[in-house]
């Protein structure tokens, strides 16, 4: 965890992109060797910028979300632990996005 900077109040949010940049950079890996673009996939603004139109939109949404999914859960039990720990009084350390206490018990 960073200490936030003058203004910036976001450097949480921060460290988690930091977790979830290479799952997404491996899924858009995966994508542009998996598929064939057409000239569909993309749209050109009248100010000449291309976008990526839909339904590839919404495909590189949902890769996303899933490639993301785990390593961020775990990384957000992992912070939330952190600051249990550091707690005078005792937390319970639950892990409902992962699951990992539940599955250590069995």
């Amino acid at each position: 965890m960073h200490r936030p900077k003058e203004h910036k109040s976001h450097s949480m949010a921060l460290d988690l992109v930091k977790v979830a940049r290479p799952h997404v950079d491996q899924m858009v890996l995966d994508l542009v060797t998996e598929r064939t673009f057409t000239r569909r996939d993309f749209h050109e603004t009248a100010e000449g910028q291309c976008t990526v139109g839909s339904p590839l939109d919404r495909e590189i949404i949902e890769r996303a979300r899933k490639a993301v999914q785990a390593p961020l859960a775990e990384a957000t039990e992992d912070v939330a632990h952190i600051l249990a720990d550091s707690c005078d009084t005792k937390v319970k350390k639950r892990t409902p996005l992962t699951k990992r206490t539940l599955k250590a018990t069995h």
